[in-house]
């Protein structure tokens, strides 16, 4: 038997990195972080098919122990379901020595579900951030899941988004970009205070799903990759239990707070609906094994429906002004819009996940080159009944996030026409003060017209010299100036009157008349029958629109 160190040297033997880029990068990561620490170490559930005689389970093993308790099987085994989080190098080279190193398939699977970009932000190589074509998807043999999970922190906190990061990143080393914060809208509340609302956990998580069905032959091996739960200890407050398992039924988790990771609510939900459906005569068919995954989907889904809701009403109540409490100064306008906006964004991309999620669950497999519901195989009441009730489920929580995602739109347009309104006003009181400030310049020049002529006469007896009233040029001075002040205010009223004959609007007999005009004065149709016309009163440019009815016209209303 190989040592652990030979099965993580050789655990991506056969593989190139051009084909599967990101069990490559993984596999770097691995080996500079230490994934063979206690904490890095991978857990499966197994599940043991017998033909007739229902299941074995056999929950948290640990990777050394899967080659053991797979070989320990009954003779009769016919399928093996493998539950697995926190995957390492030693569990990745036993899951290909269990299913053959030369299936595609699987090693496509694995570098799926180790695809370590962020759903939104692209990094340098965009090569990697290309989607795939539904027709290529087919042909893959396993499905992904992606969706997010929301928690609370226990206490209220100002947290940033590097803070999680960082905080994050010591806790598990193999995601990039996946962890970030929240803070909720608070408001104040009808009795003194204000809601102590804490900020929220996000976590981006990724779910995939392999089988090696066969049209004619069913299945053998199948295996459930998910991530494992994150619980942050390096910071100065921890998280409080998930809340999606407050949807799942008590008889399935006795205990929601116990705070169980996805792979152990995930198992309890398959022994749960294993047990419910009885023995198959075949092992079950794939899809009926994704029923614990859907559950915990649609539940993630709610919960996250359910925050949003909280925010989008608390944001509504201040836009109200309810308990005056009312958004007032144009920055916490900005604010609220930089919240909405970040909301509308997210909304937008989990109403697109939950789409494909409840496709998925419709079509029950049927949708792949091989399909996963099953060949010849009977299913119970049951199986068809929990399926009906998670297609309808998605319906309504898919129906809530798209009225969430409408009523953040409404806000912002809301908003921003209040921030309009906001600016109007700022003009209008502006112009009011200009106006004012005309009024004074007003008065002032009322005043100096009038001292003006008193000012005139003061200096031309003030004059000395030969300029006096008493010097001999006294009188040439008025030669002067009276001509010199003539020719300056005939020049004005010449002005003045061509000004206005410019800005005279054409007589009714001149206006257009068959896509002509027969005036010149001033006036341009801009190339004929479109009844639009340059006019210029004031002296100014004015665009003018000439409702034209010809004659014809006129007659054939009936005018």
């Amino acid at each position: 038997m190989k040592t652990t160190a030979e099965k993580i040297n050789t655990a991506l033997d056969g593989l190139t990195d051009i084909d599967y880029p990101h069990l490559f990068s993984f596999a770097n990561k691995a080996r500079l972080s230490g994934s063979t620490t206690p904490k890095c170490r991978a857990k499966i559930d197994l599940f043991a098919f017998r033909s007739g005689y229902g299941f074995k389970a056999l929950p948290d093993l640990s990777t050394p122990e899967l080659i053991e308790s797979h070989s320990g099987l009954a003779s009769d085994t016919t399928s093996v379901l493998l539950i697995g989080e926190n995957i390492d190098l030693e569990l990745i080279h036993d899951l290909r020595a269990l299913i053959g190193h030369n299936n595609a398939s699987f090693a496509r699977f694995l570098d799926d579900f180790l695809n370590d970009l962020p759903s939104y932000n692209f990094d340098q190589d965009v090569a990697l951030h290309l989607p795939q074509f539904h027709s290529k998807k087919k042909r893959h043999g396993h499905l992904n899941f992606h969706y997010y999970h929301f928690r609370e922190f226990e206490r209220r906190l100002e947290v940033s988004y590097q803070d999680v990061q960082i905080a994050a990143k010591k806790e598990y080393w193999r995601r990039k970009s996946s962890y970030g914060a929240m803070h909720p809208c608070q408001r104040l509340l009808f009795e003194e205070g204000e809601t102590q609302f804490p900020p929220l956990f996000i976590g981006r998580n990724h779910c995939v799903v392999w089988f090696d069905a066969d049209m004619n032959c069913g299945w053998k091996t199948g295996v459930i990759l998910v991530e494992p739960t994150m619980n942050i200890t390096t910071l100065p407050v921890s998280l409080s239990p998930p809340l999606y398992m407050n949807l799942v039924s008590r008889d399935v988790v006795p205990n929601p707070a116990s705070q169980p990771s996805y792979r152990t609510a995930l198992t309890a939900l398959t022994t749960h609906a294993l047990q419910r459906d009885g023995a198959f005569p075949n092992p079950p068919p794939p899809f009926a094994l994704l029923e614990g995954i859907n559950r915990i989907l649609v539940a993630e889904w709610m919960v996250i429906h359910t925050y949003c809701i909280r925010d989008i009403n608390t944001i509504e109540w201040r836009l109200q002004g309810g308990h005056g409490d009312g958004f007032k100064s144009t920055k916490q306008f900005e604010d609220v819009l930089g919240i909405l906006f970040r909301m509308r964004r997210r909304l937008n991309r989990y109403c697109g996940l939950v789409g494909e999620q409840r496709a998925i669950c419709a079509a029950r497999g049927s949708n792949l080159s091989t399909p996963w519901i099953g060949h010849n195989t009977v299913l119970p009441k049951s199986v068809d009944d929990a399926w009906n009730d998670l297609v309808a489920d998605y319906d309504q929580v898919l129906g809530l996030l798209q009225e969430d995602f409408e009523r953040v739109q409404q806000d912002i347009n809301y908003i921003a026409s209040l921030l309009t309104i906001q600016q109007t006003g700022v003009g209008v009181r502006e112009a009011e003060r200009t106006t004012e400030q005309n009024r004074m310049v007003l008065v002032l020049a009322i005043v100096a017209t009038f001292l003006l002529p008193i000012g005139t006469a003061a200096t031309v007896l003030g004059m000395e010299g030969d300029w006096a009233p008493s010097g001999s040029n006294f009188g040439l001075f008025w030669a002067i100036s009276v001509p010199v002040s003539l020719v300056f205010m005939v020049g004005m009223l010449a002005f003045m009157f061509w000004g206005g004959q410019r800005g005279k609007v054409p007589p009714a007999s001149r206006e257009i008349k068959g896509g002509t005009e027969s005036s010149g004065d001033g006036t341009d149709t801009g190339g004929g029958n479109d009844g639009w016309r340059w006019c210029y009163p004031d002296s100014k440019w004015v665009f003018k629109r000439r409702t034209i009815i010809s004659e014809r016209e006129v007659s054939s209303q009936g005018v």
